[in-house]
């Protein structure tokens, strides 16, 4: 008797499948659970999202580095179409936690091989996603070897980076090629390579908006983007204050540069830090008054790494 019941179709099971792929898509705007709850409702509704289902998705932490790289491999390539990411390696809070990323007891070398085996996941995942990736945000706490990202992303538009330079870039992630990416954010840096800008503009050569945040206020920073738009093709590089200004111009197709003269130092950190920040946040705006492409940000105290994953999913970009 029970094995005759007949069950009442749902709304869903009534409804064309391209609007219900519609309707998916739409809810599958956050770090992908939605797409994951997508799958458990019926086979019908898992077939029809699962080339939506990863529209935007979140990654945090190395074992899902791993495990993302696998689940990418092993689907159809019609159904990695990933338009929004966020990559981090830093573990996310409501609340900044003090101990995030703490390694715990793991030796220097342990750590190490699995930091290398973790970046090389990494770098599988945004190969993977490369045909589709619009906005990405990566979260690395440990210097990154590229200046922008080790793989080509030929739709990339919008990229924010968080996390420490590397002085030391990778040759190999130099021929990397962003070619409609409008707008590049750094942000939690302090250091950088001297061929920072160099690379910035062969990589990304339609770059309309460049947002930099250091973490603190930089004695160069402002002298190598002011030399960087005002070089001439070919120049030399010139000497100021006894250092040699970073090599290479950035984009010509570049309407913005904003720029924060780094977080507001406390008393604590001495009367050096203070008055870089003071002379850089002076240079920055003396350059906002004298080229309009500057734009000199209010120095405010920069979002915990830690909770970056909370403003990415409030951000408009997805």
């Amino acid at each position: 008797m029970s094995g005759n019941l007949r069950y009442p179709q749902s709304v869903l099971d009534k409804c064309p499948p391209e609007i219900c792929r519609q309707i998916f898509l739409f809810a599958c705007s956050d770090d992908g659970s939605s797409g994951r709850s997508l799958s458990l409702v019926s086979k019908r509704v898992h077939d029809i999202s699962r080339v939506v289902k990863l529209h935007s998705l979140a990654i945090v932490g190395f074992p899902q580095f791993f495990g993302c790289a696998t689940m990418l491999a092993n689907i159809r390539p019609e159904d990695r179409r990933v338009h929004h990411l966020f990559v981090s390696n830093v573990p996310q809070y409501d609340r900044p936690d003090p101990t995030m990323g703490s390694p715990g007891n793991t030796s220097r070398s342990a750590l190490h091989e699995h930091t290398a085996n973790a970046y090389r996941a990494f770098k599988q995942i945004l190969s993977l996603v490369a045909p589709t990736l619009q906005t990405f945000t990566f979260v690395f706490h440990i210097p990154r070897p590229s200046i922008i990202l080790p793989v080509s992303l030929p739709h990339l538009q919008h990229l924010t980076l968080y996390g420490p330079l590397s002085t030391r870039v990778d040759p190999a992630t130099k021929n990397q090629q962003f070619p409609a990416l409008q707008t590049l954010e750094l942000v939690h840096f302090e250091t950088y390579p001297p061929d920072f800008i160099e690379d910035i503009g062969n990589c990304a050569p339609a770059l309309k908006e460049l947002i930099l945040k250091p973490a603190w206020a930089s004695p160069t920073l402002h002298n190598d983007i002011m030399a960087s738009l005002h070089r001439p093709p070919g120049a030399t590089n010139p000497i100021i204050g006894g250092s040699t200004l970073a090599q290479g111009n950035l984009p010509p197709t570049l309407d913005y540069v904003y720029i924060m003269a780094g977080q507001k130092p406390l008393f604590a950190h001495g009367h050096l830090a203070r008055e870089t920040h003071r002379s850089m946040l002076k240079r920055v705006c003396l350059m906002a008054r004298t080229d309009t492409r500057v734009k000199a940000l209010q120095p405010v105290k920069l979002i915990d790494l830690s909770s970056t994953k909370a403003d990415w999913l409030k951000s408009d970009s997805q």
